[in-house]
């Protein structure tokens, strides 16, 4: 993997795991596009910590504060996390042979579009204020963020529709959603990582090309939080979801070659 390579793989990491694009799915196809092997684990691992480093920094404040006086949002928050553990542990060979298809990939991008605008039109939630977050929003949001596993379904872009779905306002269903992402990004990382340690695939990364990595996807990644909550605020979602659409019918075109 030369460096140029490795940039443009954690500039979209950074970018798309945080708008509602959804990064596996992009990942995918630049992976395709790059000729590069699917899926290596090194480089998952490297770019999930740099993405979880970013919004670590950016909601410090709300993370300091769950452990303190607001520990009641804690709970939601796990709650939303044990759906995609059990679906992780269920069925992680089969998802991880699903990354491999850009088909998949593509049909799986519309869905989210559909998504997002479907929650941008139907839910004009107008609750605000994590304090109000309960066990049910958490189980919910995490239903979908399981389903969100599958490449080209966007994990931000799930966790947001479900909660304006749940009556909540943009800035709150886009803040709870970085929030749950905290685990969620943890998991991943542990996940890759344990897979690496115990053999499944050889460290290709030199010293430069990791710096590099980690470097450019929390960069990247703290500018995509902040550019996402500004446009949530002003024009909701529905921009993602045509992006999604045009994203999608591209991919399958390029899978139907």
């Amino acid at each position: 993997m030369d460096l140029w390579q490795m940039a443009a793989l954690a500039a979209v990491q950074g970018v798309s795991e945080f708008l509602p694009i959804s990064s596996s799915g992009h990942l995918t196809l630049l992976e395709a596009l790059f000729g590069l092997e699917e899926g290596a684990i090194d480089v998952g691992v490297l770019l999930h910590v740099g993405t979880l480093l970013s919004v670590v920094l950016y909601f410090r404040r709300d993370l300091t504060a769950m452990l303190g006086r607001s520990r009641r949002l804690i709970v939601p928050i796990v709650v939303a996390t044990i759906p995609a553990v059990i679906v992780v542990l269920l069925l992680g060979d089969w998802i991880e042979l699903a990354f491999r298809s850009v088909l998949l990939v593509g049909f799986m991008l519309l869905i989210t579009g559909l998504l997002l605008l479907g929650s941008h039109r139907f839910a004009p939630g107008n609750r605000g204020g994590l304090d109000g977050i309960g066990w049910r929003d958490g189980l919910w949001v995490g239903l979908f963020q399981a389903v969100a596993i599958l490449p080209g379904i966007s994990r931000s872009g799930s966790t947001i529709s479900a909660g304006l779905l749940r009556g909540m306002d943009r800035p709150l269903a886009a803040r709870f959603s970085f929030l749950v992402s905290v685990p969620a990004l943890v998991g991943a990382a542990c996940y890759e990582g344990l897979r690496l340690v115990r053999g499944s695939a050889g460290i290709t990364l030199t010293p430069a090309l990791a710096a590099a990595g980690l470097a450019i996807s929390f960069a990247v990644g703290l500018a995509s939080i902040h550019l996402l909550l500004r446009i949530i605020q002003r024009r909701g979602i529905a921009p993602f979801g045509y992006y999604c659409l045009g994203a999608g019918l591209l991919a399958i075109l390029l899978g139907l070659r």
